[in-house]
């Protein structure tokens, strides 16, 4: 029962890891049965006790580091998408709002002579903030010359919120997608110790095939699945 509750935990994140991985996995948690299973029979076998003991030992990490890279793999794209498609559009309304309200203003004039209603399209994504709370403040200075375009204080006020609420979703996608990219690292590590620490232990158990036949053919038959 232990074996099979561990396995369905691990399947709920196999589809972050790599097919060698989950092959990997399958055949770690293979002796890790094995190595329970003939604990009596092991207590002079030191090195094989601990190959089982570092699964064990490492499940909690790979656990984790496999969440992390569930939550780096999950589209974090599209929230942003959304906010972006929705902020270029009011942009676009209010810039050409603006030219069409600036009258005899000579420095918004010559300003709006190089913005066009477009530019978010093309903007960066640190760039949004910036670009939204400028034609933000021109169109507040306006006032009234753009308000009877629709263009309201509640409208001014929401692209503010869409701006902050896009550069915070940039960030936090930035943030997950380095942790996922450093857990998928870490993983790795892992998986490389325990593969090297599982060589060794094949050199102990290679030669108790007639001693320990039972313990043997389980050893391997888990080996087996990484092609050993």
């Amino acid at each position: 029962m232990q074996i099979i509750i561990s396995v369905y935990v691990w399947d709920l994140n196999i589809n972050t890891m790599d097919k060698i991985q989950e092959i990997d996995l399958s055949s770690f948690l293979g002796i890790e049965k094995t190595t329970l299973d003939f604990a009596a029979e092991l207590a002079d076998f030191a090195e094989i006790v601990a190959v089982g003991a570092l699964i064990t030992n490492r499940k909690g990490e790979i656990t984790a580091m496999t969440t992390v890279q569930m939550n780096g793999a999950k589209d974090k794209t599209g929230f942003k998408t959304s906010i972006r498609t929705e902020l270029e559009e009011k942009f676009s309304t209010v810039v050409k709002v603006i030219e069409g309200s600036i009258g005899d203003n000579p420095g918004l004039t010559a300003k709006y002579k190089s913005i066009m209603p477009s530019d978010l399209l093309r903007a960066k994504d640190m760039e949004v903030g910036s670009m939204v709370a400028m034609v933000v403040t021109d169109a507040r200075s306006l006032g009234t010359k753009v308000n009877r375009f629709g263009i309201s204080a509640a409208l001014m006020t929401e692209m503010e919120t869409l701006a902050t609420n896009y550069t915070v979703a940039d960030a936090d996608k930035r943030t997950v997608s380095g942790l996922a990219t450093s857990a998928t690292a870490d993983l790795a590590k892992i998986f490389d110790e325990i593969n090297k620490a599982l060589r060794a232990a094949d050199l102990v158990v290679k030669p108790l095939e007639g001693l320990k036949p039972a313990f043997f053919k389980a050893w391997f038959e888990a080996r087996k699945k990484q092609g050993i």
